[in-house]
């Protein structure tokens, strides 16, 4: 899976999260045909690019999982999560912010806003 294929985002909050910077992106516009209404970019210290992204994105009109969250890497692509309803930013960000606990093992760590 590649990673997106982002033309303009509008960077929305940032945090410091152990050895991470996470970014909370919103009014996305990409090339790769996909309606990403928020995404959380991680990039590493010392690093330039994200290395994983969490993306919130509407699939289908009309169905019962309209919704999808997903974590994106330059390797995989992995559903977590899939809603009938969109959720908004704040709801979004907790999801994200408590995914990369797991994901990355913070369970000693806080995310400390930033921006």
């Amino acid at each position: 899976m590649a990673l997106p294929k982002i033309q303009t985002a509008i960077p929305l909050r940032r945090y410091k999260y152990g050895e991470y910077t996470a970014t909370l992106l919103g009014d996305i516009s990409s090339s790769d045909d996909l309606n990403y209404r928020f995404m959380m970019a991680l990039v590493k210290d010392g690093g330039t690019d994200p290395e994983v992204y969490i993306t919130h994105e509407e699939t289908a009109v009309g169905s019962a999982d309209r919704y999808r969250t997903r974590v994106l890497t330059a390797d995989a692509e992995h559903i977590i999560d899939q809603q009938a309803q969109a959720l908004n930013q704040a709801a979004f960000c907790d999801f994200a912010l408590n995914g990369i606990q797991q994901m990355f093992g913070l369970s000693d760590e806080q995310a400390v806003l930033l921006s």
